[in-house]
């Protein structure tokens, strides 16, 4: 879940929220906690407690987040978010983002097997307006080679990560062999592009 990115305006509050549903056989009680690592100041969080949820019904969960930009620096705060149902607690990620931090883009991207082809997809910390996947050749001696195809293309892609399910053709349909392949990464956010490659083993 992502909170919210705020600007450099001082003190601000937002609004945002999740739905939880109530996948047991009777009513539950909830309660919830938002921590953020290393306890930073400025930047408190509240939420309703004592949220009922019926069994097999959904519930909306509102949360404030006041920020004091003045006690923080620019970048991303990574928080967890606790759901306790009084017997059971979940943990669920979150991430605040104070102004647009100078942070990589894409810290990673991976192709993993699937029952219907391959799990392609590339981890951001911030999210991107502009998503593609390109792969090249690589080659023996470990440089990039020739450009093969672009085998994905995306809008608003989310945070921490992006995934969708590949059907392992290139161009004009054909299948792209096993082997090691480059897999590099264009993303595009708030005017500012980065283009990032790695290593994959297509299996």
């Amino acid at each position: 879940m992502k909170l919210e990115r705020v600007s450099r305006s001082g003190k601000q509050v937002e609004k945002n929220s999740f739905e939880i549903k109530n996948l047991s056989g009777k009513s539950k009680t909830y309660s919830f906690d938002v921590e953020f690592a290393g306890n930073p100041a400025g930047i408190k969080v509240m939420t309703s407690n004592n949220l009922k949820v019926n069994a097999g019904k959904s519930q909306q969960v509102n949360f404030n987040v006041q920020v004091d930009t003045s006690k923080l620096d620019p970048g991303y705060y990574e928080g967890t978010i606790k759901v306790s149902d009084g017997s059971e607690t979940f943990d669920v990620p979150t991430i605040l983002f104070i102004g647009e931090p100078d942070y990589p883009r894409v810290t990673g991207a991976y192709m993993d097997k699937a029952e219907d082809g391959y799990y392609v997809g590339a981890y951001l910390p911030g999210g991107a307006e502009v998503l593609e996947y390109d792969l090249y050749v690589f080659n023996p001696n470990g440089t990039i080679g020739d450009f093969v195809d672009t085998i994905g293309s995306f809008t608003n892609a989310p945070v921490p990560y992006h995934e969708y399910l590949w059907d392992g053709t290139v161009l004009n349909g054909s299948t792209l062999p096993n082997g090691d392949w480059v897999l590099a990464v264009y993303v595009e956010e708030a005017g500012k592009a980065e283009y990032k490659a790695y290593l994959v083993t297509k299996e």
